[in-house]
This record gives structure tokens, C-alpha cells and sequence, in this order.
């Protein structure tokens, strides 16, 4: 599989095949019932997704900050499964641990704006 695609919704799809044809795997459930781990095979890369309540634990903020955050784009897209406002989304853990690694980083940068840290 793929998933080195310039275009960011043809990328979202295919990430939503893989995870649905994980679940088939796994058996009947949600998303949200098994963490799933997809792997790019040309790049290695873990593609596990979590959900917005572990976005919110491992920043240890409210569910209103992360979606500010991803209004403003500094936090990634997650990714949508469905149309509807109810649609189930999900966040690529390794973006995460990406944006975490990134306030980290900018403390030490002198004369850092940090406009996402909390309050």
C-alpha cells in the first residue's frame, strides 16, 4: 500500500480502506474498540490513529483546546471516517508525537513565540 499521495483526501482514503479492512480482520467492532497500526510499507511508518480523548490525555487538555488547536492548524487534521457530523474521527499518533516534540523543542528556541501553550 501507498499512501504517498500529494493529494490529502486521496491520502485520508486510503488510510480509512486500510483501517476498515483491518477491522474485517480483527472481526466485527468499531474503530475505537481496536487500536490499529498501519504500516506504509515503502516508508516503515506506523500509521496507528487514536482518538480525540487520547489526543486530550497525552496533552492533558480539555477536548476544547485540541479543537481549537486544529481550527487555528496548529495541531494536524485528523482524519474523518464518513460524511456526517458524527463521523468517528481519528488522529495519526506519530502526528501527535510530532506536534508534542515541536512545543518542546520551540521552549528552548530563544525568542519563540509559542502560541500553543496553554494559559
Amino acid at each position: 500500500m501507498n499512501l504517498d499521495t500529494s493529494n490529502e483526501k486521496e491520502r485520508n482514503d486510503a488510510l480509512f480502506k486500510c483501517h476498515k479492512t483491518a477491522l474485517a480482520q480483527v472481526g466485527k467492532g468499531t474503530p475505537h474498540q481496536y487500536p490499529v497500526a498501519l504500516i506504509d510499507a515503502t516508508t516503515e511508518r506506523s500509521f496507528k490513529l487514536i482518538s480525540v480523548d487520547k489526543v486530550c490525555e497525552l496533552l492533558d487538555v480539555q477536548r476544547t483546546f485540541v479543537n481549537e488547536r486544529v481550527a487555528s492548524g496548529d495541531l494536524p487534521k485528523p482524519i474523518k471516517f464518513g460524511t456526517s457530523r458524527r463521523a468517528a474521527i481519528r488522529f495519526v499518533l506519530s502526528e501527535i508525537q510530532d506536534y508534542i516534540a515541536r512545543l518542546a523543542a520551540e521552549r528552548h528556541t530563544p525568542n519563540s513565540t509559542n502560541n500553543s501553550s496553554v494559559k
